[in-house]
């Protein structure tokens, strides 16, 4: 079998199946995904770009892409990292990922576990605390197993 034959065998059998159009509104129906963190979602955006033999071909398709990506990306952000990379408007996937990432450790940093600093463990910081509600040393009223007692207002 000549090279040439086997070629076109072989880019006929590999190739992609699925027209722009598909590629198109898959983009555009792209949403982040419950627990997908903001780099999968961006890996995701970039999987619907197709690809051709031709690379003249390929350079015009990428930057078209490129814009499409950017727009559903940041359209299918969710929550306040959404928001927030819709405020900025970057102009490129990379700087738009960038901002998400940011705001994303930011908003998990910001409600991490508050209550971590008033512990009611019996530690140091507790071990000289009575309870205003039962008596009991070693934690605060608000975290008193007892029933509450009424005000004396």
């Amino acid at each position: 079998m000549p090279y040439a034959v086997l070629r076109e065998q072989l880019i006929g059998r590999f190739s992609e199946k699925m027209s722009a159009q598909y590629h198109y509104t898959r983009l555009q129906d792209a949403i982040q995904k419950k627990g997908e963190c903001v780099e999968e979602f961006a890996d995701r955006c970039r999987k619907t770009v197709r690809t051709v033999e031709d690379g003249a071909a390929q350079r015009i398709i990428n930057e078209e892409a490129e814009r499409r990506i950017v727009a559903a990306y940041i359209n299918g952000l969710s929550g306040i990292v959404g928001q927030q990379v819709r405020y900025r408007m970057p102009q490129t996937l990379e700087e738009a990922v960038r901002i998400a990432v940011t705001v994303n450790n930011a908003e998990r940093l910001k409600t991490q576990d508050t209550k971590k600093v008033f512990s009611t463990r019996r530690d140091s910081t507790t071990q000289g605390i009575t309870c205003y509600n039962c008596g009991k040393k070693g934690h605060y009223a608000r975290d008193s197993r007892s029933p509450r007692k009424e005000d004396s207002r």
